[in-house]
């Protein structure tokens, strides 16, 4: 990996070596296939509707879903509705903690830190400079760290290169590494769809992508060694 490009997620956090954290009361079930999925909650009261057990993982550990690896084949297609709760404070890192021990306790999760090397996209900043407008301190209501997809542009409000490169990494199906070195929190507009290329790298990165120059960033394709969660095994839930 080259110097200075770092992972969307440097390292996977680690709940099943820390203190046991567990939420006052809990409850999964599977999923009614015909309900409404409002938007999950996780803080005090976290309520995830029609949620695989691939995504939980992700969220417990703090991880892209292209970092989780392994396991039955079920825990990428059947849905659960999760609704737990904590009565004392917690901060999000504690209550990952406890909704990683409550994926042992009901799922049997056991899993395991790995690397493996992958073909990946570094973000970067362009040789002309950067070309990004530093977000206003009060921003609209939809607040900072949002991205607002049209159907030919972009908007983002707030926007770190972090949350960036997540986005990207959804958008290309391919790890997008921030190597940026911004930490600042940025709005933009990109507009794409029709507009097309004057070269190839429309083939390698999209239409979105290559207009992302617009703003003095590019993506170079590379390969890289990536951090994983290595999923050794799994059983449905326990009744609650």
């Amino acid at each position: 990996m080259a110097a200075g490009i770092a992972l969307l997620t440097a390292s996977i956090d680690s709940p099943a070596g820390a203190a046991e954290q567990e939420f006052d009361v809990a409850s999964i079930r599977p999923s009614d296939p015909d309900a409404t999925t409002p938007p999950p909650q996780m803080g005090p009261l976290v309520f995830v509707q029609r949620a695989r057990l691939k995504y939980l993982i992700g969220v417990a550990y703090k991880l892209e879903g292209y970092q989780i690896i392994g396991g039955p084949k079920w825990i990428d297609e059947r849905t659960y509705d999760v609704q737990a709760k904590t009565e004392t404070p917690a901060s999000p890192a504690e209550i990952r903690l406890m909704l990683a021990a409550l994926l042992r306790k009901r799922f049997q999760l056991k899993v395991h830190n790995d690397s493996r090397n992958m073909s990946v996209y570094a973000l970067t900043v362009a040789a002309k400079g950067l070309k990004l407008k530093e977000a206003e301190r009060d921003t609209p209501r939809d607040g900072r760290g949002a991205i607002q997809v049209g159907s030919s542009d972009v908007i983002g409000r707030g926007v770190t290169m972090g949350l960036l490169a997540r986005y990207l990494t959804i958008e290309l199906g391919r790890p997008v590494l921030d190597g940026t070195g911004l930490d600042g929190h940025y709005d933009f507009v990109v507009v794409f769809g029709e507009t097309k290329p004057p070269d190839a790298s429309v083939e390698s990165f999209g239409s979105l992508s290559y207009a992302i120059k617009d703003l003095g960033l590019k993506l170079e394709s590379k390969k890289a060694s990536v951090p994983v969660l290595i999923v050794d095994s799994a059983e449905p839930p326990s009744a609650n």
